[in-house]
């Protein structure tokens, strides 16, 4: 096969890529805010087709309760040589002068198979990071400084840790501020420099990847003379946007890759929209006589296609994902769950074969326990179409099918009864945090339905068809913009998702049946 692979090489919402190498392959995170998995990990022997590798311990992380867009943020992987590192922040509020973070770190000595209980960390901010050198190791993080008559972004600071017992072992300093957005630091060691890469910019349109240098760790830091390496920021008719906080993965033969976030773009006359969330880029770089990293192309700009070093394997296509629930007692990846991990209690494979059992849970707004099982809209169109099996007996009760943003922007498509007792299909939209409305509303009969939603340029759009009838298209195509990081203007970190849920919210024991599972999407080359 060709060694020319189109970008983004992990579509869809997977931002923040963290990359280590671990024997002859490479192990992938990246940021899962509030969804479960948290901190998903992946395996490539080529840095372009993943395969899944478990993830962080579902009983490591507590997710109950984050704001949207908090949770797991950039997660960071690194080795000492003999271990795997790993250390994230978990964010809880991302509101108000103050941040509520906890940082951790935990290791394995099985290449990712299995994790040791996190240890807490001092936090100065969020983004933490790794460096290794002769058996010490220090933690990078971004200063978040809640003073209000100061810059919140407050520079990248340094951290001596007791490689044992992860202890501090002096006060974290500051050794680079610059009065720009800089987070997402990570440092190596070569050819007698500390190389320091920050993200600066922040992660929306002015987003880029600069480099620093310095022959002491603790700085001063000079910086590269052309700025950002990678960067869209003066490019915005680019076809992908957003480029920056990334890592340069330097090869066996000395070829580095960087990998990087970006963002397809969706344009409507002078406005864009990131459709399909953060995604993970790859580059080929080289170094400069003075060591400084440059794209390939000779521009700052996100190539369309990265070329598979040949010192690595060469692409021998995508291993076909499973289907429908993927084949276990719950759910696994590529789909995800809202905060809590799937577990038989609620979403369960067992209790009729051939069918996911989903026990109601909170409410789409809820931050706790939803029912609530998704996976990533990745290529446009996407569309997911099931059989569901839902007597409810409360107008409290409902099931069916969700486009999803986060708890303030959702689209769902709901088998539910009203006040009379009648069964009907509803489509419910949330839109910014506005309160919920029923858009449409189409009486059923008694007996399974199917549902499907569609996911494309257009927009969102449900139907639905009961008895095997005629599919019925329920309401209007719902707006795609809403479903993105940039709509009006939110701070906002994840993607689009597009799943099935369940509500009860009487006393969480009313269940439905979900079955004949079809997920079909556009492949992007």
């Amino acid at each position: 096969m060709t060694r020319d692979v189109q970008n983004p090489v992990r579509r869809g919402f997977m931002p923040d890529a963290s990359v280590v190498r671990i024997g002859d392959g490479f192990l992938l995170a990246n940021s899962s805010f509030e969804w479960m998995p948290a901190i998903p990990l992946h395996r490539s022997d080529n840095l372009v087709e993943w395969e899944p590798a478990g993830s962080f311990p579902a009983e490591f992380v507590d997710l109950r309760g984050v704001a949207d867009s908090c949770g797991i943020w950039a997660p960071s992987l690194s080795t000492d040589g003999d271990r795997v590192w790993l250390v994230f922040s978990t964010v809880y509020t991302n509101d108000g002068g103050e941040k509520d973070i906890r940082t951790a770190i935990s290791r394995s000595s099985d290449d990712g198979a299995t994790w040791e209980r996190p240890t807490r960390v001092p936090s100065t901010g969020f983004d933490p990071a790794l460096f290794h050198e002769d058996g010490r190791v220090w933690l990078l993080n971004m200063k978040w400084d809640a003073a209000p008559e100061r810059p919140s972004f407050g520079g990248i600071t340094l951290q001596e840790l007791d490689a044992a017992t992860l202890a501090p072992r002096d006060t974290p300093r500051v050794i680079l501020s610059t009065g720009t957005l800089i987070e997402g630091p990570g440092l190596e060691f070569r050819d007698g420099w500390y190389w320091l890469s920050v993200a600066e910019g922040g992660t929306g349109w002015e987003h880029g990847i600069t480099m620093f240098r310095s022959h002491s760790i603790d700085g001063p830091y000079e910086r590269d003379p052309i700025g950002s390496y990678l960067t869209t920021r003066e490019a915005p008719e680019h076809w992908a946007q957003k480029a920056g906080h990334g890592e340069i993965v330097t090869l066996d033969d000395g070829e580095r890759v960087l990998v990087h976030l970006g963002s397809r773009v969706l344009r409507r006359g002078d406005d864009r929209h990131g459709v399909l969330g953060r995604e993970t880029f790859a580059e080929n770089v080289e170094l400069t006589d003075d060591g400084w990293p440059r794209l390939a192309s000779g521009t700052t700009l996100p190539a369309e296609r990265f070329t598979v070093p040949g010192s690595l394997p060469a692409p021998h296509g995508r291993a076909a994902e499973p289907e429908g629930w993927g084949g276990g007692s719950t759910p696994a990846w590529p789909w995800s769950t809202l905060r809590r991990p799937a577990d038989r209690s609620w979403a369960d494979l067992g209790a009729r074969p051939g069918w996911l059992r989903l026990r109601g849970g909170d409410s789409l707004h809820s931050r706790f326990e939803q029912s609530l099982i998704a996976r990533r809209v990745r290529e446009l169109p996407t569309t997911l179409a099931v059989t569901l099996d839902a007597a409810p007996t409360d107008i409290a009760h409902a099931a069916g099918l969700v486009v999803w943003y986060d708890t303030s922007t959702y689209a769902a498509l709901l088998v539910t009864i009203d006040e009379s007792g009648a069964r009907h299909v509803v489509l419910r939209s949330r839109d910014d945090g506005e309160r919920p409305v029923d858009l449409a509303s189409v009486a059923l009969p008694p007996g399974d339905v199917t549902l499907r939603a569609t996911v494309d340029e257009d927009g969102v759009r449900f139907a639905c068809a009961a008895d095997a009838g005629h599919v019925t298209p329920i309401g209007d195509a719902i707006d795609l913009a809403r479903f993105t990081d940039d709509y009006r203007g939110r701070l906002r970190f994840t993607g689009p998702m597009i799943g099935v849920t369940a509500i009860d919210t009487v006393d969480g024991a009313w269940t439905a049946d979900i079955g004949d599972v079809e997920f079909t999407e556009t492949p992007h080359d």
